[in-house]
């Protein structure tokens, strides 16, 4: 309630029809976990294809990964065009990491892909390195120096208030 609240317009909230501010400046960050793969999968084949190996040692034991995506406002020209999508990026907290031993799905040496434990550092160090990065690279030039942008997250472990003039 406080959120809403505090996203009314301050100039209409003596008059009858109060509106509520326009959020160009706000950029929507959550994570999200997805699972590396289902535990049941069908596949359509065409003949003389071969069958994608699955290398997961047990169906329980399927690994998860973090996603981290960034979204924002999307803007329109007066004849409807889309200037800027809103879409500013999606990153996964993964590393990618030589096999220590063999097994009977693979060699030792082969790249695998595991997920990393996410703390307060590394989730600095991804808005800062890729976040920032993507904002300003993305960011319409209209709006360039003209505001603050704001950051918004969902409800998490760790919330992080960005303010930054671009």
């Amino acid at each position: 309630m406080k959120f809403c609240l505090s996203m009314l317009d301050e100039t209409t909230i003596e008059t009858p029809r109060f509106k509520f501010k326009s959020m160009h400046n706000i950029v929507h960050i959550d994570e999200k976990w997805f699972y590396m793969t289902k535990r049941n999968r069908n596949y359509y084949l065409l003949d003389g294809e071969e069958e994608p190996t699955r290398t997961i040692l047990s169906s329980n034991c399927i690994g998860k990964i973090m996603f981290l995506t960034v979204v924002a406002r999307p803007r329109w020209d007066s004849e409807g065009n889309v200037m800027f999508s809103g879409k500013i990026g999606i990153w996964p907290f993964v590393k990618e990491v030589p096999a220590q031993r063999k097994s009977n799905n693979r060699p030792r040496g082969t790249i695998e892909t595991k997920s990393i434990k996410v703390d307060r550092k590394v989730m600095r160090e991804f808005l800062i390195e890729n976040v920032l990065a993507a904002i300003q690279v993305v960011w319409p030039e209209s709006d360039v120096g003209r505001q603050s942008i704001y950051n918004m997250t969902m409800p998490s472990s760790t919330y992080y208030l960005l303010t930054r003039n671009f």
